[in-house]
Order: C-alpha cells, then structure tokens, then sequence
C-alpha cells in the first residue's frame, strides 16, 4: 500500500475536505518552532520539510524528512503531546494543507477503512526512516547510493513495476574482482 493511498482517502473525508487550508512557504521558513502548541496537521503538497532539534551545543540535527504526501505533527498529537517538539522548516518552497487536529483525530477515530489506511502509512514512515538511517551509516557515497537503490523491493517505472536487476559500471580494473 502506498503512502498516498491514506492521503487520498483522507481528502475525501467530508470535514477534512471541508476544513483544509492550504498555504506556501519561501525555502528556510521555519513553519513550526519547538514548543508551539498543535492545533493542526499538515499535509505536504508539495517541496520538503524537515524536523530540527538541537544539541545542547547549538547543532542543529535533523530527525526526519517530510516529503511530499508526507503527514506532518499528527503523531506527537496523537502520542499526547499537545505541544511541537522540534522545529519545522522548509528545506525548499513548499505548499501544507493544513487540517485542524479535531477533525484530523476524528476521522482516524470514527473511521475504520482510515484507521487502516493510517497505521499502514505509520508503518511504512518507520520503515523508511530506518532504511534512511542504515543508508547514512554507509561511509562512502558509493555505498549509500549503492544501499538506497538495492535496498528498495521495486522500482517504479512509468507506473510498472520492475525488478531491482540494476547494472552498476566497474571500471576494467575492478572487473576481476566482481565475478558476474
């Protein structure tokens, strides 16, 4: 199941379609800061976002990437908190459908076939934040690039599905140390 999938279908939801509000953000506006209090969820329509805390030196550490279709602060309400941990920042123009958290918790509470389709997307979020962390455990480039399109079941080319059969270029002096 795919993460547009819940997206889709909560779009569809009478309130939700009823009560969104979308808005655009420049790249680098800081959307969110740690400590605000949730009164929505987002929904990214399009660019990227991403979550910043910091070290207790100032560093900033990004802790997750939101992309498109990706579903923005409803965990941490939904978790109990009622406040932004980290701070939500625009890694390029991006467009959030904002849905308020009411009518967000409503409908994955009264609906079953969205409840569903909600932990398939959280699921699939924690999968992808961990092939994200294995990838960047890698120290070369070339084993990340290596990693991230190895580790992926299928790829999606023009909505057909393909094996993961993929030809990497070796230069000849390499070659005899890879035998096909």
């Amino acid at each position: 199941m795919r993460n547009e999938d819940f997206v889709e279908n909560l779009f569809k939801y009478p309130p939700v379609s009823a009560h969104q509000k979308t808005i655009k953000y420049p790249k680098n506006t800081t959307i969110k800061m740690g400590r605000d209090k949730i009164n929505n969820i987002g929904i990214v329509d399009r660019g990227c976002l991403k979550a910043v805390n910091y070290s207790k030196n100032g560093e900033a550490i990004c802790s997750t990437i939101f992309m498109e279709k990706g579903v923005v602060l409803e965990y941490l309400y939904l978790a109990g908190s009622t406040l932004c941990t980290y701070n939500l920042v625009s890694l390029s123009d991006v467009t959030i459908c904002w849905i308020p958290i009411e009518i967000f918790s409503t409908a994955i509470n009264e609906n079953l076939q969205l409840s569903k389709l909600y932990i398939d997307h959280l699921i699939q979020r924690g999968l992808e934040n961990q092939r994200l962390i294995t990838c960047l455990s890698y120290k070369t480039i070339r084993e990340r690039i290596a990693y991230w399109i190895l580790s992926k079941d299928n790829l999606e080319v023009n909505q057909e599905k393909i094996p993961n059969e993929l030809y990497f270029p070796i230069s000849p002096r390499f070659k005899s140390i890879f035998k096909s």
